[in-house]
């Protein structure tokens, strides 16, 4: 992406004109405006786990919820979301807003909004502008962001257990992946199969991106 490209997500309804990109900054941000049509949403409550993200409101007003609490922004009025806050917006009271949006670092992010964007015009979502689930943990890993709302039970015919690091990561049902090895020999062949990384630095899988595959969305 390039400074001056624009994309839309006709789900949502959003539009995005990038102004700085890492490219351009050395990795250093990325800067973009925003375009809020009056029934614009979130796809989700995330998390960017190593960016901090700025909103600086142009035109119109923004409800943005940040680490539980709301605050409502007007023009040169500026929120910062610090790295690893739970937040989401929308705009305020069914009108447009124009937002300046600064991620620190960039960290290549015009990719994760080219293909999130991508996905929703060719009609890769569902009605909450959410692609399949395994496409959310690749993005999410991809680009260090995980959703904000903890992993669902399971289905009624698991018994309403939740999911283990191992079927987290992996990504499998968990009455598949215990086989007849049964719940301890093979969840513990599956937990040897983890990225060492996830482990280390999520030991709570409910913050693990690759638990995005059992997220509530």
């Amino acid at each position: 992406m390039s400074a001056g490209d624009v994309i839309e997500n006709p789900v949502s309804g959003e539009r995005i004109t990038f102004v700085r990109t890492s490219e351009q900054t050395g990795g250093a941000l990325a800067e973009m405006d925003l375009e809020l049509s009056p029934t614009a949403f979130l796809a989700a409550e995330h998390i960017h786990r190593s960016q901090e993200e700025k909103f600086q409101v142009l035109d119109g007003r923004i409800l943005l919820r940040c680490g539980g609490e709301e605050s409502i922004s007007g023009p040169g009025e500026s929120v910062v979301v610090p790295p690893g806050a739970p937040h989401s917006w929308a705009p305020h009271r069914g009108a447009g807003a124009r937002v300046r949006v600064t991620f620190t670092p960039g960290a290549g992010i015009e990719q994760f909004f080219d293909e999130f964007f991508r996905l929703a015009r060719e009609g890769r979502v569902n009605d909450k502008g959410m692609p399949s689930l395994p496409i959310s943990a690749r993005l999410g890993l991809a680009h260090d962001m995980y959703l904000a709302a903890h992993p669902c039970r399971f289905s009624e015919r698991h018994s309403g257990s939740w999911p283990t690091r191992a079927d987290c990561c992996l990504g499998l049902d968990p009455d598949v992946s215990r086989g007849s090895a049964g719940r301890s020999g093979g969840n513990g062949r599956l937990a040897r199969q983890c990225d060492r990384r996830c482990w280390a630095e999520f030991p709570d899988p409910v913050h693990c991106p690759r638990s995005q595959l059992f997220a509530q969305v």
